[in-house]
């Protein structure tokens, strides 16, 4: 029987890079997941957590991949320049749209745990590819509902751990789970991760389990934040109408960033926008405007 592969701009989506369909259009079981998903994600009252099914058939498909991969190496071997921009040696994108991402992800054999875990900003399902098993740490977070206010007193709460070998799948849940991988070996995953449920994830402290502080998990708002603060940095007479606007925005960290580089292009109008930030509706702006005044006023710079 003839797989259809339903291609079109109401369809499955390659995001900006058009080689991507070339790709669908070569794989009928990747074609079958794509709409599988799309169709699901763009109900109403679709769920991500009924993807499952696709999912698991993919993963388990033992020439769904090999055909990707296939297709993958006859493309460079006709232009060195294919493939995607975002892929590296650890991280391989299969497909991304709107609704959800694709990507293979490969884990190296653990020989330095890093120092902090990072929460799970999207729904995921995490399916072990290659032979070799992957060992989970699970960690429960506590309430995020105020997820860009960080809370110390806060910790992360055991699980247990669990054993993935090759077709199992784990579920990750966006606000909820922590997973700290481990692997004794070289492990292939297939990720199919949800669009972000929060801009905001915290990130912990292994030992303690302490959450240490809370990070942008939006590209875009981590692009702004950075030009904000280097034009601070190597700015020129326009930066200050450029970088000016942004102490309105509705992220309180790129108000806040908006603030300090003002500060540096034009200390006068900088320490007028610190008075109002003083009275910032966050918590972390209202303190850190509070503190920076302080010190100001410590060294006879401004008055309070």
């Amino acid at each position: 029987m003839k797989t259809e592969v339903r291609l079109g701009a109401d369809r499955i989506h390659s995001g900006q890079d058009p080689r991507l369909q070339p790709r669908i259009a070569s794989n009928p079981a990747l074609a079958l997941l794509l709409n599988s998903l799309q169709d699901e994600l763009t109900k109403q009252d679709g769920s991500f957590w009924n993807c499952e099914l696709p999912f698991r058939q993919f993963l388990t498909d033992p020439d769904a991949l090999a055909n990707f991969l296939n297709f993958e190496l006859e493309q460079i071997q006709r232009s060195p320049f294919y493939g995607p921009n975002s892929a590296s040696g650890s991280y391989f994108p299969i497909h991304e749209s709107e609704y959800f991402s694709l990507f293979l992800l490969r884990y190296k054999k653990q020989t330095e745990a890093p120092d902090a875990l990072a929460g799970t900003p999207s729904n995921c399902f995490m399916g072990v590819l290659s032979n070799t098993p992957l060992t989970l740490n699970v960690f429960e977070q506590p309430d995020l509902r105020d997820s860009d206010v960080l809370d110390r007193s806060k910790r992360l709460k055991s699980l247990g751990s669990k054993t993935l070998r090759q077709g199992e799948i784990f579920d990750m849940h966006a606000g909820r789970h922590v997973v700290d991988v481990l692997s004794d070996s070289e492990t292939l995953v297939l990720m199919l991760s949800s669009r972000a449920a929060d801009d905001i994830v915290w990130d912990y402290d292994r030992r303690t389990l302490a959450p240490l502080q809370a990070v942008s998990n939006s590209l875009a708002s981590s692009r702004l934040e950075f030009a904000i603060n280097y034009s601070g940095v190597v700015g020129n007479c326009a930066s200050l109408d450029a970088v000016t606007p942004f102490v309105e925005h509705e992220l309180h960290y790129i108000r806040w960033s908006a603030v300090r580089s003002v500060m540096r292009l034009d200390p006068q109008r900088g320490v007028a926008l610190l008075k109002n930030a003083a009275n910032d509706r966050h918590p972390h702006v209202r303190n850190a405007a509070q503190r920076t005044l302080q010190r100001l006023a410590a060294a006879n710079l401004v008055s309070v």
